[in-house]
């Protein structure tokens, strides 16, 4: 990992170079969180800082079996608490907790039955108005995701209305829920940009 000079992107900054993971593990994914940027390899979890001099960077490890297979498959909570899809299932992070393990334990055979060869195709984003995380994961062999998990915080559901390819909010006041893919109640499978009920 390199970091930029500050107020100058993409102008690399040799001498904060890192490398988190000391068994050379690829990056799979990086992601900003309130206490700095979480780096993950498929297999383990580093917090990066600001140094105390505020002049280069420190990794931290917070986890050495749990890491992210889909970066796309990554939110944060209204609570701050950020959720990803790990190898197992999913797992999630805040500062006073640290990683958990296990979170989706009441939809442990839908993550089960999710095809593990296209993991890294998971889709996830945050709805801004309910404060619910959805993840689409594939379950068939064509590679698409079919099969939504939502997580309002406390309870799992599952919804299969829409495969969503890619999903995200959009940066203005609506705050809208957008998933590219498929509608398949009723209608059967038509391809489209969907703005998602709550």
């Amino acid at each position: 990992i390199l970091g930029s000079y500050p107020g100058k992107w993409g102008q690399m900054d040799p001498l904060t170079e890192m490398w988190p993971d000391a068994t050379g593990r690829r990056i799979t994914a990086m992601k900003a969180v309130d206490e700095g940027m979480l780096v993950f390899t498929e297999t383990s979890t580093f917090l990066i800082t600001v140094s105390d001099d505020g002049q280069s960077f420190r990794a931290r490890s917070l986890h050495s079996s749990v890491g992210c297979v889909s970066p796309d498959s990554f939110g944060v909570l209204r609570s701050g608490t950020a959720i990803w899809l790990g190898r197992e299932g999913f797992y999630s992070y805040n500062a006073r907790e640290g990683v958990q393990e296990g979170v989706a334990f009441d939809v442990e055979r839908a993550v089960r039955r999710a095809n593990q060869g296209y993991r890294q195709r998971a889709c996830a984003a945050v709805d801004v108005d309910t404060g619910e995380y959805r993840c689409w994961l594939v379950t068939g062999g064509n590679g698409v995701p079919d099969l939504c998990l939502t997580y309002d915080g406390r309870y799992w559901k599952q919804r299969t209305d829409v495969s969503a390819r890619a999903v995200c909010v959009t940066n203005d006041s609506r705050s809208l829920f957008l998933a590219a893919g498929a509608a398949t109640r009723s209608t059967g499978a038509r391809l489209g940009l969907y703005v998602l009920d709550r």
